[in-house]
């Protein structure tokens, strides 16, 4: 049961963590005040879920930037083959 319920505030703090990092959403209380206040559980638990929450939207942004200079890298390979088949 406690694994279900560290599940659930997991992904209650994930979806907070995404909204504030991509969709500039702001909330009126701290993320450990609204899952403590809506599961109803102690400390441990909720910023455990926090903390763990946080680092995967750090990571999804870590990636995404490897990802973009990736995809820059390609483009310039391919704008450099293309210079060179039109001379």
């Amino acid at each position: 049961m406690d694994l279900e319920l560290y599940n659930c505030m997991l992904h209650k703090a994930f979806k907070i963590c995404f909204d504030r990092a991509y969709k500039d959403v702001t909330y009126s209380d701290t993320d450990q005040r609204m899952i403590k206040s809506f599961y109803g559980t102690s400390d441990y638990f909720p910023l455990s879920a926090i903390n763990e929450a946080k680092a995967l939207v750090k990571s999804l942004k870590c990636r995404e930037k490897e990802d973009r200079d990736l995809i820059k890298t390609r483009l310039k390979k391919i704008d450099k083959k293309i210079k060179k088949n039109e001379k």
